[in-house]
């Protein structure tokens, strides 16, 4: 992770647990015309991978903003593809720059 600071949002789980996460990007998809978040809290699962989150959300007439957790299997399959993007762009410019293509 480069020295940028990145922004952060306060999500509250399910369980109800308050947890800190860093923004890592937002996305919009027209035809469910809602907006998206993609966030972390830098742990890591099994395989190694960035446990990365992805909430809805939109902000009220009193500009607080609310997140919700993706719940929609077919919603959820877009947002999965969202992140899939993400991570072969982010591969393939880890290998520009480690000079292995």
């Amino acid at each position: 992770m480069d020295n940028k600071r990145l922004l952060k949002v306060r999500v509250i789980r399910d369980d109800g647990e308050s947890v800190e996460m860093e923004i890592l990007f937002t996305f919009s998809n027209d035809e469910l015309r809602k907006d998206y978040i993609a966030v972390t809290d830098w742990t890591y699962n099994d395989d190694n991978e960035l446990n990365v989150y992805v909430y809805s959300y939109a902000t009220d007439e009193n500009g607080i903003t609310k997140y919700t957790a993706i719940k929609d299997k077919d919603e959820l399959g877009m947002a999965e593809e969202i992140l899939d993007e993400c991570r072969a762009i982010y591969e393939n410019d880890k290998k520009h720059k480690e000079g292995l293509i």
